[in-house]
């Protein structure tokens, strides 16, 4: 069994007139991105065992906020150049090529495609992952280069907007 949080970045600001890669934060994607953060602390029962990230500014930010939480140590983020400005077998790939040794994966990626790996995983058509959702997602495979063999369990969507203080 292999447990998989498919993260989208939180919310980013198109205040600045930065190439997108580079775009940051916003205020509420920070306060997003804590709040979520915090409840994962203190509401999960699989901590990653690894994590990769889209090396867009937004994402890595998100990501570097939600790892002290976890008790992750920063420096073993992965970032994956193919997670940014691709599709769903993009992230499959890197999925896939994971170690079998890691139980509990977490992978912070962009929209379109975390919505729709997350309904292909799970045999969906209805998610649609907002900024700052996590999608937890059980497979009954013993290794990740199966991941493509079949379907997923969906667990729960976490949303920052149904979790406020």
């Amino acid at each position: 069994m292999k447990h998989l949080y498919l993260v989208r970045h939180a919310k980013s600001s198109w205040e600045l007139d930065f190439p997108d890669i580079e775009r940051t934060l916003n205020e509420r994607g920070y306060r997003d991105a804590h709040l979520v953060g915090k409840y994962l602390s203190e509401n999960i029962d699989h901590r990653p065992d690894a994590v990769v990230c889209s090396p867009s500014v937004r994402t890595y930010t998100t990501a570097l906020i939600f790892l002290p939480y976890l008790k992750f140590p920063v420096g073993k983020l992965m970032l994956a150049r193919n997670l940014y400005e691709s599709g769903p077998e993009d992230y499959l790939n890197t999925i896939s090529e994971t170690s079998d040794e890691i139980k509990t994966l977490m992978l912070f990626g962009h929209n379109p495609t975390i919505s729709e790996l997350t309904n292909r995983l799970t045999g969906r058509n209805s998610e649609s992952l907002g900024t700052t959702n996590v999608a937890e997602i059980t497979l009954a495979i013993s290794s990740w280069e199966k991941i493509k063999a079949g379907y997923g369990k969906l667990l729960r969507v976490i949303d920052p907007k149904e979790i406020q203080d």
